[in-house]
């Protein structure tokens, strides 16, 4: 209960100061690239209900699209790193990447209730096999724009890394976590080449 009205607080008030980049932004997308402005997609939310997850539009329309969130299986290689992208990513999408601002419009996911502001990382469905046994502890908490994953590693941590940290956050997540990790990610975010 804390922690949702931690969520609606801080991330309307982040939503408020954001509205103004956020119309930048979208104009920049529609002069690059056209319309639409917003890609949304079906996530694995709490306890396991999907939802529609909104984005800045970064890449070209109707191309590129995966039903899985991470580019391997393989346990060994980057969760969330495929080279292919680049050529699909718009001019105005690789700026939005690099920054992460192309994730801003999940604060409205955040105050629907169906994200968290710190959280697991949004899966798509085909995903969730790749947790196994686990797959249930992974829906006990909300989704978060930003979480243990993001100011670990983010693209160069292995899949097996990725998972765990999902479920290591899950154990131990309490308010004054959430916010040393919200507060950790910024200077995450200004690491260069950190995200794919």
């Amino acid at each position: 209960m804390i922690k949702r009205v931690f969520d609606i607080l801080i991330g309307g008030i982040l939503l408020l100061l954001a509205a103004p980049l956020m119309a930048i932004v979208a104009l920049f997308i529609a002069l690059d690239s056209g319309r639409p402005i917003f890609f949304t997609q079906d996530r694995v939310g709490l306890h396991g209900r999907t939802f529609r997850i909104f984005k800045f539009r970064t890449m070209r329309e109707g191309e590129h699209v995966r039903d899985r969130t991470f580019t391997t299986t393989d346990r060994d290689q980057p969760a969330f790193f495929d080279p292919e992208v680049a050529s699909y990513v718009t001019r105005v999408g690789r700026i939005l990447r690099s920054t992460s601002l192309d994730e801003l419009p999940q604060l409205w996911n955040v105050l629907l209730g169906d994200m968290s502001l710190v959280g697991p990382r949004p899966v798509l469905p085909g995903d969730m096999v790749l947790y196994g046994d686990e797959a249930e502890k992974r829906c006990r908490v909300r989704p978060g724009i930003t979480g243990l994953y993001q100011v670990s590693g983010r693209k160069t941590l292995p899949l097996g890394k990725a998972i765990a940290l999902d479920l290591h956050y899950v154990d131990r997540h309490n308010l004054f976590y959430d916010i040393w990790l919200l507060l950790r990610t910024p200077l995450v975010l200004l690491r260069p080449g950190d995200a794919n």
